[in-house]
Parts: structure tokens; C-alpha cells; sequence
């Protein structure tokens, strides 16, 4: 290659970072600029110790009156609090619209807004007089695991005797909430242990003793997370182009999981297997061997959610009509099969139509409602695991996907159907039936992978990766784009010529048929490429 030529791509590579970050700022700036502000910054070093953040366990209340555990960081150095939003959907909580930035460091401001804020309730699990409300900003997430690393809890005697906020502050864990420095203030109690200069220190809350400072590591390269709060000047492109590739350079290379995603991984490698077709089979990712959400006499309400399904079936009739085809391709299909006892430790799924006219092929979707909570508080969904993220982020999907000269899409047909459940977990996806107002209520369930429960997305997409692990060893250019180049059901890839093209079609189709799953809707930025697919699949593009 010229030196021309490299210097070319190089200049083209700049131009589209700082196209990019010129959108992110452009984006950023619109809207009141009057705002909250914070930042999460990386550094990255060779010194074998890191710092500890102060992190404890806190009931926090649901919309519904019950409590959820989970983890938060205390931060003096933030003048406001923040929620993950899985936790916000943990809790039902409602979300207020609001406009806000997040700056830090020099005033430069980060390229995270929040657009809604929510007030929740939080009660020490220690000191049941506690509790707090708190009005907390809404981000995707708050920080990656912390501590960055498992760390050796070494004999340190002070801590024996005190009760812990955060008994695993040693374990790499996902942080819920942030509480700024408002909260912090609040639940301050007397009462500091400091051990010797290597050691961090115990101050007492509300919540427990947390634990802060440095401490040793058990690795040469460590990353750190400190959220601080400064003013919100404007930044400058090339302070946002360097922050960018600073940003970039510090990504772990192997993901740190936590206990919970951990547990999920370890639930699927020795309990799922195939059957007679090479389809996969299941497990529900239980968070404890014993559900609560099975002692909720969960069938009343669910009936009762159906009558009402119903009376709106009487005021739309076409929706009933295309509804009632839906359930009836499940049923042909197998997916949903009748149930003829009554067992009383079963879990019923509400359910209710989507209605999308812009789609070409199914404009009805039955959504299963496993987030209902039966009589005692507890839904499926709180005591399914979610899972660890397996793919690409969209954004960095998109980005690749953009750099092909010809682009290539397909999608799965019914992805999260194509994956059984074990019979031993069938009965947690219990539904109510009837064609006819005038029939009895009929009982089925649901034996496959179900949209609506909090562990599909990971159970879908670990099947996928699964089949290139299983299947994928005459086709390690496949592979790659099995597990690069999907967004859950939905293939975004590219290729250099027509032929390549071709063979991806050919040899993606054949590696996944292996697992009973069947891409449909192949389309191409190339005429050429569209003609020869469609040739050979005899369908329209």
C-alpha cells in the first residue's frame, strides 16, 4: 500500500471521528443549559493498588409498596443522585421527563444526558427507623463493575464485631444508584475505624460501616471510576476527540461479570442441551432454587386480566380476529400446548395485544406480562436473572456496519420461539384461553422462550452464540459475524464484492439451520447481490 493511499484512509478515519463527536456535541448543546451535571472518567495505571469506592445494600421501595435489594455508591462528590435504568424498571417507578448534561473535569461536558428523573424511596436494611426519599436522575448505567477486580480480604481486625453495608465490597458488582452528596450527608452516623496506612477506612451510616480507600490489587493495570462534580463550560472539539480515543484505549479486554451474570452463564452451560433437531432446550435462570413468584395464586389475576383483554375484544372486533390468529399459530406451531390439571404452585402470564400497522408481516404481537406480581409481591420477572449483555453496543454496530462497501441485512424468524423450555420450568408460563366469550376458560402454557420474561434477550442470543460455538468450526468467517454483527434477531454486516456477499448468504443460512434458526428478509445496498439471493431463497426482497 502507497503512502498516499494510507494517508488518505487515515484522514478519512479523523473526519468521520470528528463528524461524530461534532453530532454528540451538537446534540448536547440543544436543550437548557442549565443543567445537573457528572462525569464517570477512566484512569488506567501500573501501580498495584486501586482505590475503593464507598458501596452498601439498600431496600429500595416498588411502585407496588414491596422492597428490592440493591447495590448503591456513595458519592460526596456529586451534587446529585443517579439510577441505573434497570433498576427504575426493577421498581416501577414512574419517569418525569427533564433536560439534563453531564460535566465534569475542566467543565467539559460528557456525552450522557439523562432526560427523566424519579423519586424513590430507600430504606436502610440494618436500621428499619431509616428511610430516605430521593429524587434521582435516570442513565443507562451508572459505572461498570466495582471494584474493578476481585480483591483478598486480608485479616484486618477492626472489621470483626461491625455489620458491613456492603458484606461483598470486595466482589466485582454492578451499582444500582448513585446517592450524591445530599444523601450522604443524611446518613452519616458517629463512628470512624481507621487501620493502618495500607488499609482503607470503616466509617459508620444508616446503612452499615462502608468501607473507602486504597487498597492492594491483585493486578498491574487496573481501572478506576471517580465521579465528581464541576461546572459545565463548553468543550472544545479536539478536548472531545482526545477524550474519545482516551476513552476507547482503556476498555477492558476481558468483560468482568458479576456474581449474578455469572450465575446466569453458569446456569445455561450445565443445563441446556439439544434435541432430536439440533434445537436448543433451556432453563429459566432462577435467581433462587425455591420462586417465590410461584406461591402467588397468580391464575385469578391473571383470569381477570383476560376479561378485561376481552371487553376490549368486544369494542374492536377486528383485533380480536387477528388476535385469535396469532394464539392459533402458537397452538398449531407447538409452542403453546393445552393444560388439563390444576397445579397449584403454577405461574399465569397476562397477556395483551401490540398493535404495529407499519409492519409488513405479523402487525399483531401478543406480549405476555410476566412483570405481573401475584398476591404475595413477587413476579416472574423478579426471580428470573437477566443475564449478562453478549453483544456489540447498537452504536458500535452501526459504525461497522456503516464502513462496508456493500451492506447486508436479514432477521430470524420468531427468534425467541425457535428455543424450547425445559418441561421442568413449562409450568412458570401458565396462560388463559378462549376463542369464544360464550366457552370455558381454557389452561396452556407456554414451552418456549417467551417475549416479555426478563431472561429472553440473554436466552435468545446465548443460543445464537451458542451454535457458532457448537457448529461453527468449517465456518470461522461466520462465526465472527454471529457474534459481532447481531442485534438480538437482527443481522447488520457487509462485504467487499458481490461473491463475498453470496457466500455469507449461503453459509449463514446453512450454520444456523443447524440450531432451527431461519433468517428471512435478506436485503442488500446492492441491486445485484438482491437479484442473486433472491434467485436462490425464491423470495422477494
Amino acid at each position: 500500500m502507497s503512502n498516499s493511499t494510507e494517508a488518505s484512509k487515515g484522514s478519512n478515519t479523523v473526519e468521520l471521528v470528528k463528524s461524530a463527536v461534532s453530532n454528540v456535541k451538537a446534540s448536547l448543546l440543544e436543550g437548557n443549559p442549565s443543567t445537573s451535571n457528572i462525569v464517570s472518567h477512566f484512569s488506567k495505571g501500573s501501580v498495584p493498588t486501586q482505590v475503593l469506592l464507598a458501596t452498601a445494600l439498600v431496600e429500595a421501595q416498588t411502585r407496588s409498596g414491596s422492597t428490592q435489594l440493591l447495590r448503591v455508591l456513595l458519592d460526596q462528590g456529586s451534587q446529585a443522585s443517579f439510577i441505573a435504568e434497570s433498576a427504575v424498571q426493577l421498581l416501577g417507578l414512574r419517569k418525569k421527563p427533564t433536560k439534563s448534561v453531564i460535566s465534569g473535569l475542566g467543565g467539559e461536558r460528557s456525552s450522557f444526558a439523562s432526560k427523566f428523573t424519579v423519586t424513590m424511596t430507600i430504606h436502610s436494611r440494618l436500621d428499619p427507623s431509616f428511610s430516605v426519599q430521593v429524587e434521582a436522575f435516570v442513565l443507562g448505567t451508572i459505572t461498570s463493575l466495582l471494584p474493578s477486580e476481585k480483591l483478598e480480604q486480608s485479616y484486618w481486625p477492626e472489621l470483626q464485631g461491625i455489620t458491613l453495608a456492603d458484606p461483598e465490597f470486595h466482589i466485582p458488582s454492578k451499582i444500582d444508584i448513585l446517592l450524591g452528596a445530599e444523601i450522604y450527608s443524611k446518613v452519616l452516623r458517629d463512628g470512624l475505624i481507621q487501620g493502618s496506612p495500607n488499609l482503607p477506612v470503616a466509617q459508620n451510616t444508616a446503612l452499615g460501616w462502608i468501607i473507602s480507600g486504597q487498597v492492594a490489587s491483585n493486578s498491574s493495570s487496573i481501572h478506576c471510576h471517580h465521579v465528581i462534580q464541576s461546572s459545565s463550560d463548553q468543550a472544545d472539539d479536539n478536548a472531545l476527540l482526545r477524550r474519545f480515543w482516551e476513552i476507547e484505549s482503556v476498555i477492558p479486554e476481558k468483560k468482568i461479570l458479576s456474581v449474578e451474570e455469572q450465575r446466569c452463564e453458569d446456569i445455561f452451560s450445565q443445563t441446556t442441551n439439544r434435541d432430536e433437531e439440533g434445537r436448543y432446550v433451556v432453563n429459566l435462570p432462577f435467581r433462587d432454587l425455591d420462586p417465590q413468584c410461584q406461591y402467588g395464586r397468580s391464575r385469578d389475576l391473571a383470569i381477570k386480566r383476560f376479561k378485561i383483554l376481552e371487553n376490549k375484544f368486544n369494542r374492536e372486533p377486528l383485533l380480536r380476529v387477528r388476535y385469535s390468529e396469532v394464539i392459533k399459530e402458537y397452538i398449531s406451531l407447538g409452542h403453546m400446548v393445552p393444560v388439563h390439571d390444576d397445579k397449584p404452585t403454577a405461574v399465569y402470564l397476562p397477556h395483551h395485544a401490540v398493535v404495529r400497522e407499519d409492519k409488513t408481516t405479523t402487525k399483531v404481537r401478543v406480549v405476555f406480562d410476566a412483570s405481573m406480581k401475584g398476591a404475595n409481591g413477587v413476579s416472574l420477572n423478579d426471580d428470573l436473572m437477566v443475564g449478562p449483555p453478549l453483544q456489540p453496543p447498537l452504536r458500535h454496530l452501526i459504525m461497522a456496519w456503516r464502513m462496508h462497501p456493500i451492506s447486508l441485512c436479514a432477521d430470524i424468524v420468531k427468534m425467541y420461539r425457535q428455543i424450547k423450555i425445559s418441561p421442568m420450568h413449562t409450568d412458570f408460563q401458565r396462560v388463559v384461553w378462549r376463542d369464544d366469550p360464550a366457552a370455558e376458560i381454557k389452561v396452556y402454557k407456554l414451552v418456549r422462550v417467551t417475549f416479555g420474561t426478563a431472561s429472553a434477550p440473554y436466552l435468545a442470543v446465548k443460543c445464537l452464540q451458542q451454535i457458532a460455538a457448537d457448529e461453527g468450526q468449517s465456518y470461522p468467517e461466520i462465526v465472527n459475524i454471529i457474534k459481532r454483527e447481531f442485534y438480538v434477531d437482527d443481522l447488520m454486516t457487509g462485504c467487499q464484492t458481490v461473491e463475498e456477499g453470496f457466500h455469507i448468504f449461503e453459509k449463514l443460512t446453512e450454520l444456523l439451520s443447524k440450531g432451527q434458526f431461519q433468517l428471512q428478509k435478506w436485503v442488500s445496498s446492492c441491486d445485484k447481490l438482491n437479484k442473486r439471493i433472491q434467485a436462490c431463497s425464491g423470495t422477494n426482497i
